[in-house]
């Protein structure tokens, strides 16, 4: 990928970020408040097959996710958002490393403790001062976490066979390019608010760059519904008839990792503006078994307002049924 000329990296880097918010959420109270510096999602391979040289624009959320899907998809400009903005920083800490590594085995060496040193000038290097330091903290305080997890990458990507940007040289070549050249832009923005995502979306069609990677994560499932915002930020996205959305469904205590869906943004959308959806498992079932190995599979049917209502009416019933015993339990001496 060439470097951006100075018009289009005006647009790429002028649209507007969100204000952080308050608290950060979580699928429970335990889990709020987390910086998810690294992702605990075991077997992202899963989407490798559906997004491999789709090209095009990825938006997605998150950390170390965002340079996997980037080498599989060729990923020809890509926003890293996240409304949390230690995630946001340590994009940045990633940057800094990947400008002084020219191979995976370099890049991952700076993240090993013997390394340090290298690591911090190469942050030093490549911001100022104030920025700098900032970033080195969040580098000494989160290194190990994030080394643990770029080895848990490494082997399973390597016993799956799926090459990525930590195993494979000419990947992780298009990856630091993509960086070094300035189209990658981490932005803290919410998936709830107005502005981020409708501007970065705007800048996309701008830049004549379809979104052909939406990842969400397992984010849709610390909403109890999909609030209006987020509806029309999904449609405001610039995207094709190849663009695809991403996401994970906790299955934690179940298995340690996630369900894995990938689902036609056109399709997501048309879900979406249906008033009968609520929450994400109107679109995405939940599924009460959970096989051994990678549970990926892809949504393309249309919405059923009947079906969703008899679907929500049965959940509602539940939910109250397990109110009502917790009021019970919490009742009796």
């Amino acid at each position: 990928p060439a470097p951006l000329d100075e018009a289009a990296r005006a647009v790429f880097l002028g649209s507007a970020e969100d204000e952080p918010p308050v608290e950060l959420g979580g699928v429970t109270e335990e889990r709020k408040n987390q910086h998810y510096v690294s992702s605990n999602e075991r077997t992202l391979e899963a989407f490798h097959p559906r997004i491999r040289d789709l090209r095009g624009g990825y938006l997605g959320v998150g950390s170390d996710q965002a340079y996997l899907m980037i080498g599989w998809a060729r990923s020809e400009l890509a926003w890293l958002t996240d409304y949390d903005p230690v995630v946001v920083d340590i994009h940045s800490v990633y940057h800094a490393l990947f400008t002084a590594a020219d191979s995976p085995a370099a890049f991952r060496d700076l993240w090993r403790v013997e390394h340090k040193p290298a690591a911090i000038a190469a942050i030093e290097a490549a911001y100022p001062a104030a920025d700098a330091r900032r970033r080195e903290l969040l580098y000494r305080r989160y290194r190990a976490r994030i080394a643990k997890r770029l080895d848990a990458v490494i082997a399973g990507m390597t016993a799956a066979g799926v090459p990525c940007f930590l195993t494979d040289q000419a990947q992780y070549s298009y990856v630091r390019d993509l960086v070094r050249h300035g189209r990658v832009r981490p932005l803290v923005a919410d998936l709830t608010q107005t502005t981020a995502v409708q501007q970065l979306a705007a800048a996309s069609s701008k830049l004549a760059t379809p979104v052909r990677v939406v990842y969400l994560s397992n984010a849709e499932e610390y909403w109890n519904s999909l609030s209006a915002n987020f509806r029309t930020n999904i449609a405001a996205l610039h995207v094709d008839d190849r663009s695809v959305v991403l996401r994970t469904l906790l299955t934690w205590e179940k298995n340690q990792d996630y369900r894995y869906n990938a689902q036609p943004v056109h399709n997501y959308k048309q879900w979406l503006a249906s008033p009968a959806v609520r929450s994400i498992y109107d679109v995405v079932r939940r599924k009460a078994t959970i096989e051994p190995g990678i549970n990926f599979f892809e949504t393309t049917d249309l919405p059923d307002e009947e079906a969703v209502r008899k679907r929500q009416e049965r959940r509602d019933r539940l939910n109250a049924l397990a109110a009502a015993a917790r009021e019970q339990s919490a009742a009796t001496p």
